[in-house]
């Protein structure tokens, strides 16, 4: 029997809660073998999906919808002479499609962000398929639970003999059950099938953005009646989330016990069949409606946060306890990862980006830094963000690390992210040239100790270093590492020793070297000269900068 559907629209007057899903009290009913007569087992009238299965946008992509479409109809069937369906009228009154879903391809419009979805950028010739991927991502609704509604709504996904008005009225959205029989009565503007995909991930937005609007709502009773017909009664629901808030306001009707015990069948006069068969369709194509839940002090991170329409986004796995670096707890959201360590028990989440990604290269939580123990702290130049070991900085160019012990030390000795070097710029490392030491650069210079940490040295950006890097191969060059930091003289020029030499800036500013012989015998005379002494100052600060 071919579906008739049966939707609503909610229009302009809140709190009224006229269904917008089609399919609210006819079954989905195909020859009926026993899997399909068996009862309905682990529908929850009060949690029919999980939010963080429901408001997923990233749960398929475009080819993966593709090839779920080609899977449920491997041939288009339009235009076979030999087709026959019994109970045809409907196929007699409406048109035959050109296409089946699978192979739909149209033209699509840009849809500007709004409060509730992201920008979609229209073009030609899209498929169905990328049409339903699109729409989910910017709306932050499943594709999976999109296909779901197209299948309920007008059997779209698996008929490979579609009408022109299953597409124009895909997902029921504009089709009030108000004609005859509580029949659906379309509004024609609503008509088309990127326009219906799109319109009713959108409204699910609104529903959930505005929720004291609506009659259903999440975290508390509600009374849903059986069936369009009031004189079948009503019960009462604790609604335990948003996604099946959304799901009542858009199909506003309970299936019975009747509808229940009847499986993909049909129940008694008062049985209503939208929500089942939303929960049916999701379970048997795509397993489990429940996702994965957040619960406990990962919860109300997450919801300070935005939930799963902020940077986190939802769930993609459950929280875990790990033993790595002291051990903790830690939960995958599509939008980074949330950590909570056991020496600290400190929430905190890390979003995926430039500092993820340098925090996974060190390591992790097994890693050089350990848990992280602090929210980010923003700066006017960026952010940074603490470590079990140090502190992660980024700015809109760079993110390094600054790990705890004798470079963290001195570079805080100099003001740390908002003294004289600035933010670090890279990783701390290893000099491999002949005069070895540990070394980090950062955005005003770098820091230099010796092998075992001692001996804390920096260069400071400047002529000295400009000099340093251009003209003497810098690190690796014949000048070697700093072996001091450099230092004002008393007559007006600047000077830094090296391994290899001594750089001069003149009170002019045009820097020479000493090499080789003459730096010997430099040497060789500062020690025995006094009168040479003269050259010696204070260390060189910002405030002495050329």
């Amino acid at each position: 029997m071919f579906r008739r559907t049966m939707g609503s629209r909610l229009r302009k007057v809140a709190l009224a809660c006229i269904a917008v899903l089609a399919l609210a009290t006819s079954p989905f009913v195909t020859s009926q073998t026993a899997a399909q007569a068996a009862p309905v087992a682990g529908f929850n009238a009060g949690n029919i999906i999980s939010d963080s299965a429901f408001y997923n946008g990233n749960a398929m992509s475009a080819a993966e919808v593709q090839g779920f479409l080609n899977q449920k109809v491997p041939r288009c069937t339009i235009g076979d002479v030999s087709y026959k369906m019994p109970g045809s009228v409907e196929r007699t009154q409406n048109p035959v499609a050109a296409n089946c879903l699978k192979d739909l391809r149209i033209t699509t419009q840009t849809k500007a962000a709004n409060a509730y979805c992201g920008t979609y950028v229209g073009a030609a010739n899209e498929t169905a398929a990328l049409i339903i991927a699109k729409v989910g991502q910017a709306c932050g609704i499943s594709q999976k639970v999109l296909l779901v509604m197209l299948e309920k709504e007008q059997s779209l996904v698996t008929d490979s003999w579609p009408t022109v008005r299953m597409f124009n009225y895909a997902m029921g959205w504009g089709c009030p059950d108000s004609g005859p029989g509580n029949t659906a009565n379309c509004d024609s503007d609503g008509a088309g099938f990127a326009y219906q995909v799109y319109q009713s991930a959108w409204q699910f937005k609104v529903y959930k953005a505005s929720p004291n609007r609506w009659n259903f709502k999440a975290h508390q009773t509600n009374t849903i009646q059986w069936h369009p017909n009031a004189g079948c009664g009503t019960s009462q629901v604790y609604v335990e989330n948003s996604a099946t808030a959304a799901l009542y306001i858009y199909t506003p009707y309970r299936p019975n016990q009747a509808a229940l015990n009847a499986g993909w069948g049909t129940g008694d006069g008062c049985s209503s069949y939208g929500n089942r068969n939303f929960y049916l369709f999701y379970t048997t194509w795509f397993g489990s409606v429940q996702g994965f839940e957040v619960t406990g002090d990962f919860e109300t991170y997450w919801l300070s946060r935005g939930a799963e329409a902020g940077i986190f986004g939802v769930p993609t796995g459950p929280e875990v306890f790990v033993t790595g670096g002291g051990g903790g707890r830690l939960q995958n959201f599509s939008g980074g990862v949330v950590f909570r360590g056991e020496r600290t028990n400190a929430t905190v989440g890390i979003p995926f980006g430039g500092e993820y990604g340098l925090y996974n290269d060190l390591g992790g939580y097994n890693g050089i830094l350990g848990w992280p123990t602090a929210e980010i702290h923003i700066t006017d130049w960026g952010f940074f963000r603490g470590y079990d070991n140090g502190y992660v900085a980024a700015s809109a160019a760079t993110v390094a690390s600054v790990r705890f012990g004798p470079v963290y030390e001195f570079y805080n000795q100099l003001g740390g992210f908002s003294g004289l070097l600035g933010i670090p710029t890279g990783e701390q490392f290893s000099a491999s040239s002949a005069s070895r030491g540990i070394v980090q650069s950062f955005k005003n210079g770098l820091i230099v100790t010796e092998p075992t940490g001692d001996n804390p040295r920096y260069m400071i950006s400047g002529p000295i270093y400009d000099h340093y890097n251009t003209f003497e191969g810098g690190l690796q060059g014949s000048l070697g590492l700093p072996t001091a930091s450099p230092i004002a003289t008393t007559n007006g020029t600047v000077q830094q020793d090296f391994t290899g030499g001594r750089l001069i800036q003149l009170s002019g500013g045009e820097v020479v070297s000493v090499k080789g012989e003459a730096w010997k015998a430099l040497q060789i005379h500062e020690t025995e000269n006094a009168r040479l002494g003269s050259l010696v100052g204070e260390p060189l600060r910002m405030g002495d900068r050329n």
